[in-house]
């Protein structure tokens, strides 16, 4: 006999509460597979020239701030909020590589 636990509303069982957080994985999963596809696409941007070189905190930091000013103006048309912040999780993932990159040379 499985446990009950109470969630919100109702209760869900041991196998309900597996499935869901299995769902919940790969869901997450999908979303980062994304965030590297656009993290792939900003990198084949900048290496065929289409995007000036990005080489200091403050040139990322301003590309950041410009991303989350495209969501910000995602939310305020009503379109696009979810493609915007996949850009915004690929520019943040792009610094961290350039910290992790600055390390190992250093």
């Amino acid at each position: 006999m499985s446990a009950i636990f109470q969630h919100g509303e109702g209760s869900v069982s041991d196998a309900d509460q597996r499935w869901q957080d299995a769902l919940a994985r790969a869901r997450r999963q999908d979303v980062l597979a994304e965030v590297g596809r656009e993290r792939s696409r900003q990198e084949w941007l900048r290496t065929a020239g289409t995007i000036g070189p990005v080489d200091t905190d403050g040139q990322r930091l301003a590309v950041l701030v410009e991303e989350v000013g495209e969501v910000a103006r995602a939310m305020n048309d009503g379109k696009g909020l979810r493609e915007e912040l996949i850009q915004v999780a690929a520019v943040a993932v792009a610094w961290v590589e350039a910290i992790d990159t600055a390390e190992g040379a250093g």
